[in-house]
C-alpha cells in the first residue's frame, strides 16, 4: 500500500473541482522503494487546457523533476481527471504519459479522478480509481493508496469552501507568469 500526503491526496480532486468542465492532469512526486511507489507526498497540478503530449507537457516534466529532484523526491506518477464525470477509462495520451514516467524511474502508479463520488468521500470513497502497471498494462486493483479520514475530511471541508480556487497549474501560469505553479500555498493555511 502507498502511503500518501494530504497534499499527495487533495490537490488532484482540488483541481479537477477547479475545471469541472475540463480534463485535468497533473505529476505526484514520492519515493520509489525496492521498484514500487512508497510515498505520495505531492501533486503538481499541470493542464486544464490541453492534457495530451506535447511538447510543452516534455517541458514540464523536465522543469518538475528538478524541482522534484530538489525537495529529495521524484516524479512517481500521475493523476488525470476526465472531462465527463461517467468516464474513468484511462486516455491512450494519459497511458503514454504514465509509460514515459515508469520507463524514467521504474515503478509508477495513476491516480484517476473518480467525478461521480466526489460528493461521497465522506462515505468511504477515496476519489481515486488507482492503476498500477502488471502484465504489461495499466490495471486498477493491484495497487492501493492509504488514505486517513482525516485527510479525506480536509479535502472534503476544502471543497465545500471553494478552496480549489487556489490551484494554479501551468496553464494558468502560462496566462499569468506571476502565479506559482510548481509549489502550491502550504494547505494548513487553507
Amino acid at each position: 500500500m502507498t502511503k500518501v500526503d494530504l497534499k499527495g491526496y487533495s490537490i488532484g480532486l482540488l483541481h479537477a473541482a477547479k475545471y469541472p468542465s475540463s480534463s485535468v492532469c497533473g505529476l505526484l512526486l514520492g519515493k520509489i522503494e525496492n521498484n514500487t511507489v512508497h510515498s505520495i507526498e505531492a501533486a503538481v497540478p499541470l493542464f486544464h487546457h490541453w492534457t495530451t503530449l506535447t511538447p510543452m507537457l516534455e517541458s514540464a516534466l523536465q522543469q518538475v523533476e528538478l524541482f522534484a529532484a530538489k525537495q529529495g523526491q521524484q516524479i512517481v506518477g500521475l493523476y488525470q481527471g476526465n472531462q465527463r464525470a461517467d468516464d474513468t477509462v484511462l486516455p491512450d495520451h494519459t497511458v503514454k504519459l504514465a509509460n514515459a514516467i515508469r520507463d524514467r524511474s521504474k515503478a509508477a502508479m495513476v491516480l484517476m479522478i473518480d467525478n461521480q463520488h466526489l460528493n461521497e468521500l465522506s462515505t468511504g470513497q477515496i476519489g481515486y480509481k488507482c492503476y498500477g502497471y502488471q502484465e504489461l498494462q495499466w490495471r486498477t486493483g493491484n495497487v492501493t493508496i492509504d488514505v486517513t479520514q482525516d485527510q479525506i475530511t480536509k479535502t472534503k471541508q476544502w471543497l465545500n469552501t471553494c478552496a480549489y480556487r487556489r490551484i494554479v497549474d501551468m496553464d494558468d501560469h502560462l496566462e499569468n507568469t506571476q502565479l506559482a505553479w510548481l509549489t502550491t500555498d502550504d494547505l494548513s493555511s487553507w
